[in-house]
Protein backbone atom coordinates (compact mmCIF):
# COMPACT_ATOMS: atom_id res chain seq x y z
CA UNK A 1 0.00 0.00 0.00
CA UNK A 2 1.56 4.01 -0.86
CA UNK A 3 0.63 6.52 1.48
CA UNK A 4 1.45 9.85 2.32
CA UNK A 5 3.88 9.42 5.28
CA UNK A 6 3.36 10.83 8.32
CA UNK A 7 5.18 11.99 11.84
CA UNK A 8 4.96 8.15 13.21
CA UNK A 9 6.74 6.97 10.57
CA UNK A 10 9.78 9.32 10.87
CA UNK A 11 12.24 6.50 12.51
CA UNK A 12 11.39 4.03 9.76
CA UNK A 13 12.37 6.91 6.96
CA UNK A 14 15.64 7.46 8.65
CA UNK A 15 16.41 3.76 8.65
CA UNK A 16 15.82 4.32 5.04
CA UNK A 17 17.39 6.81 5.12
CA UNK A 18 20.85 5.56 6.36
CA UNK A 19 20.42 3.35 4.88
CA UNK A 20 20.88 4.94 1.61
CA UNK A 21 23.49 6.70 3.11
CA UNK A 22 25.74 4.07 3.43
CA UNK A 23 25.78 3.96 -0.74
CA UNK A 24 26.77 7.53 -0.69
CA UNK A 25 30.43 8.69 -0.24
CA UNK A 26 29.75 11.43 2.55
CA UNK A 27 31.28 11.52 5.53
CA UNK A 28 28.87 10.98 7.87
CA UNK A 29 24.75 10.46 8.56
CA UNK A 30 23.87 13.18 10.15
CA UNK A 31 19.76 12.37 11.32
CA UNK A 32 18.69 15.50 12.81
CA UNK A 33 19.14 17.08 9.50
CA UNK A 34 17.61 14.78 7.66
CA UNK A 35 14.72 15.09 10.47
CA UNK A 36 14.29 18.45 9.66
CA UNK A 37 13.76 17.98 5.76
CA UNK A 38 11.89 15.16 6.20
CA UNK A 39 9.43 17.71 8.58
CA UNK A 40 9.10 20.00 6.09
CA UNK A 41 8.84 18.23 3.47
CA UNK A 42 5.29 16.17 5.11
CA UNK A 43 4.55 20.18 6.46
CA UNK A 44 4.24 21.05 3.07
CA UNK A 45 7.21 22.17 1.17
CA UNK A 46 6.85 18.75 -0.54
CA UNK A 47 5.62 14.81 -0.29
CA UNK A 48 6.69 11.76 0.82
CA UNK A 49 4.74 9.15 -0.13
CA UNK A 50 5.79 5.52 1.97
CA UNK A 51 5.27 1.80 0.80
CA UNK A 52 3.67 -0.29 3.67
CA UNK A 53 3.88 -3.80 3.44
CA UNK A 54 2.46 -5.74 6.94
CA UNK A 55 5.07 -5.33 9.77
CA UNK A 56 6.51 -1.95 8.35
CA UNK A 57 7.68 0.48 5.71
CA UNK A 58 9.43 -0.97 3.19
CA UNK A 59 10.01 1.91 0.98
CA UNK A 60 9.59 5.65 0.08
CA UNK A 61 9.94 8.91 -2.38
CA UNK A 62 10.22 12.15 -1.62
CA UNK A 63 9.33 15.07 -3.69
CA UNK A 64 9.39 18.96 -4.28
CA UNK A 65 7.80 21.09 -6.97
CA UNK A 66 9.16 24.46 -7.71
CA UNK A 67 9.09 27.02 -11.05
CA UNK A 68 11.71 25.46 -13.38
CA UNK A 69 14.32 28.11 -13.74
CA UNK A 70 15.24 27.13 -17.54
CA UNK A 71 11.49 26.67 -18.99
CA UNK A 72 8.12 27.81 -18.09
CA UNK A 73 6.42 25.85 -16.08
CA UNK A 74 6.78 23.96 -12.64
CA UNK A 75 9.03 20.85 -12.25
CA UNK A 76 8.78 17.99 -9.46
CA UNK A 77 12.10 16.94 -8.40
CA UNK A 78 12.86 13.67 -6.07
CA UNK A 79 14.82 14.53 -3.20
CA UNK A 80 14.96 10.30 -2.44
CA UNK A 81 13.20 7.00 -3.60
CA UNK A 82 14.38 4.19 -1.88
CA UNK A 83 13.28 0.30 -1.38
CA UNK A 84 14.61 -1.96 1.15
CA UNK A 85 16.66 -4.40 -1.01
CA UNK A 86 14.84 -7.14 -0.27
CA UNK A 87 11.85 -5.53 -1.73
CA UNK A 88 12.74 -4.38 -5.25
CA UNK A 89 11.32 -6.70 -7.43
CA UNK A 90 8.06 -6.28 -5.63
CA UNK A 91 6.25 -3.63 -7.06
CA UNK A 92 6.69 -1.05 -4.53
CA UNK A 93 9.21 0.94 -6.44
CA UNK A 94 6.78 1.28 -9.45
CA UNK A 95 4.24 2.06 -7.21
CA UNK A 96 6.28 4.72 -5.36
CA UNK A 97 6.95 6.36 -9.08
CA UNK A 98 2.95 6.52 -9.54
CA UNK A 99 1.91 8.09 -6.59
CA UNK A 100 4.90 10.65 -7.26
CA UNK A 101 3.77 11.14 -10.89
CA UNK A 102 0.39 11.91 -9.97
CA UNK A 103 1.22 14.10 -7.26
CA UNK A 104 3.57 16.23 -9.85
CA UNK A 105 0.26 15.99 -12.02
CA UNK A 106 -1.93 17.78 -9.12
CA UNK A 107 0.77 20.40 -8.64
CA UNK A 108 0.48 21.51 -12.07
CA UNK A 109 4.25 20.18 -12.96
CA UNK A 110 5.33 19.95 -16.44
CA UNK A 111 7.83 17.14 -15.79
CA UNK A 112 9.38 15.42 -12.73
CA UNK A 113 12.68 15.04 -12.28
CA UNK A 114 14.08 11.54 -10.85
CA UNK A 115 17.71 10.62 -10.01
CA UNK A 116 19.67 7.15 -10.20
CA UNK A 117 22.74 6.57 -8.12
CA UNK A 118 24.92 4.69 -10.03
CA UNK A 119 26.22 2.47 -7.19
CA UNK A 120 22.34 1.51 -6.36
CA UNK A 121 21.74 -0.81 -9.65
CA UNK A 122 21.82 2.16 -11.86
CA UNK A 123 21.90 0.38 -14.76
CA UNK A 124 18.72 -1.25 -14.15
CA UNK A 125 17.03 1.77 -12.91
CA UNK A 126 17.89 3.32 -15.87
CA UNK A 127 16.28 1.11 -17.75
CA UNK A 128 12.88 1.52 -15.64
CA UNK A 129 13.04 5.22 -16.18
CA UNK A 130 13.58 4.59 -19.85
CA UNK A 131 10.49 2.47 -20.49
CA UNK A 132 8.18 4.92 -18.53
CA UNK A 133 9.44 7.64 -20.71
CA UNK A 134 12.31 9.22 -19.02
CA UNK A 135 14.72 10.70 -20.50
CA UNK A 136 18.46 11.21 -19.29
CA UNK A 137 19.42 15.00 -19.24
CA UNK A 138 22.75 14.94 -17.12
CA UNK A 139 25.13 13.17 -14.89
CA UNK A 140 26.24 15.08 -11.58
CA UNK A 141 29.80 15.12 -10.04
CA UNK A 142 31.15 15.83 -6.66
CA UNK A 143 34.19 16.83 -5.38
CA UNK A 144 34.86 16.45 -1.73
CA UNK A 145 36.72 18.67 0.01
Amino acid sequence: MIREARDSDLPELLRMGEAFASHLPFKSFNPERLTKLLRALMGGIGVIYVAERQGGLCGAVAMIAFDHYFCDGKAAQEFFWWVDPEYRRAGFAVDLIDAAEAWAKAQGCASVHMLCLDSLDGERVTRLYERRGYVPLERTFARFL
